[in-house]
């Protein structure tokens, strides 16, 4: 296949920069005499010859001048792309697609390959044309076979020249990680399963040693009550009330930890001071508040999802961290949904990325998987004896953000204490 040269110093400075092939071309750039620039070029046409991994090269015979518009652009690929140049395993990847020899050459967008390319275009246009890690995959004797794709750009001036792609076959990769996601929803539904029988038995201890034990006593109480003489049943009657005012204590008690008050009916800002009170009351924590949510900022459903994030995280801390104060701070503006809870407690190891650790697991695990799942990031900073932080950040999910945060000032926000960024962490 004869195709039209291209300059050594495209291929050695732009072709596939930030990757080990561009790496390795980069190195030996500065010390290459002028000599023996024909030589250096010939070896590196033929390490990517033998490169295993496909490479091409889409050259457009008329570069792409600037300030187009998106369908301008897509439309000036289509009428002056080619494929200057490709290597073996190119060919290979092609007809392993079922695309004929001669077709190699032709820049076609019915391919993968071109296909996930043009679907992220216009993020390619503000990244210059480069992009990395797309994924596309083909069939192969009735097989999936994945791929992973980088296209790197070269410009003249401001002007699009070509585009170097180059992919990789990631099936082994992409099986491996499919086991070992599948493992971890088994485990992650095991635990699901453990934690809701958890629940159900701490409900059914609540009742049984709690409301049950007072029913029984409020029943022979008025049992009494019926054959004793009218001061004595007076006394017993009494007895009763009391114990029917403590079931309703204990009643409510039970209601509240499975539905917070206050949170359908007066949003989220009150269902975090009930919460702060009440773990106040039952664990000895203080909770410093920094809650910054303009009403109607969030719907009633990621008001529900803020608060069980931060019961959560609240809970994990009264549980592991031997503290008496933590901070929690709640933010919400245009762009995103900031939660962070934090405390200056004994702290634990975690290592990067990982949301488990000594006992902490399955409490930060579930914390992290729907905060992943709402397209959010979970982040944990913590060392033995040295507190713990998490931060969860989401992008902001209500109709209405823009409007809610413009209309509603700052002396309407509800800001007990500085956020939680001042508490110790790594």
């Amino acid at each position: 296949m004869r195709n039209k040269p291209v300059a050594v110093s495209d291929l050695w400075q732009h072709s596939l920069a930030g990757t080990w092939l561009g790496s390795l071309c980069m190195a030996s750039i500065a010390a290459v005499r002028p000599g023996l620039r024909r030589t250096r070029k010939n070896r590196y046409q033929h390490f990517v010859q033998l490169n295993p991994e496909a490479v091409w090269c889409i050259e457009l015979q008329t570069p792409m001048p600037p300030g187009l518009s998106m369908e301008r652009q897509i439309a000036w690929l289509r009428e002056r792309a080619r494929i200057a140049e490709c290597n073996p395993a190119y060919r290979r990847l092609a007809q392993a697609y079922g695309l004929a020899e001669a077709e190699t050459q032709r820049f076609r967008f019915d391919v993968p390959w071109a296909a996930i390319y043009i679907k992220h275009f216009e993020q390619a246009a503000r990244q210059r044309y480069s992009l990395a890690e797309l994924q596309f995959s083909i069939f192969v004797d009735g097989q999936p076979v994945n791929y992973a794709a980088t296209f790197t750009a070269v410009m003249e001036g401001k002007r699009l020249a070509r585009i170097w792609g180059m992919a990789r076959d990631v099936t082994g990769v992409a099986q491996k990680a499919g086991r070992f996601e599948r493992e971890r929803l088994r485990e992650y539904a095991w635990m699901l399963g453990q934690a809701e029988e958890q629940v159900r038995r701490s409900v059914a201890v609540d009742l049984h040693d709690g409301v049950g034990q007072l029913l029984v006593a409020l029943q022979l109480n008025l049992s009494a009550a019926r054959s004793a003489p009218v001061h004595k049943a007076k006394q017993l009657v009494a007895e009763a009330e009391a114990t029917l005012a403590q079931i309703q204590v204990l009643t409510h008690d039970v209601i509240t930890d499975l539905s917070p008050p206050g949170l359908y009916e007066f949003g989220l800002n009150v269902a975090l001071e009930w919460l702060a009170s009440r773990v106040a009351e039952r664990d000895g924590l203080k909770l410093l508040l920094s809650v910054r949510v303009p009403e109607h900022a969030l719907d009633i459903e990621w008001q529900v999802f803020v608060f069980k994030i931060v019961r959560e995280l609240v809970q994990n801390a009264a549980k592991h961290a031997q503290v008496k104060t933590v901070r929690v701070h709640v933010a919400v503006d245009r762009e995103r949904l900031d939660i962070c809870v934090a405390d200056e407690g004994v702290g634990f190891a975690v290592a990067a990325g990982e949301a488990r650790a000594n006992g902490h697991g399955f409490g930060l695990s579930s914390v992290a998987d729907r905060v992943r799942a709402a397209g959010g990031r979970f982040q944990i900073k913590s060392a033995p004896g040295r507190g713990c932080r998490v931060t969860v950040r989401v992008p902001t999910p209500t109709r209405q953000r823009a409007e809610a945060v413009e209309s509603v000032g700052a002396g309407n926000h509800r800001v007990k204490t500085s956020d939680c960024s001042a508490a110790a962490a790594p």
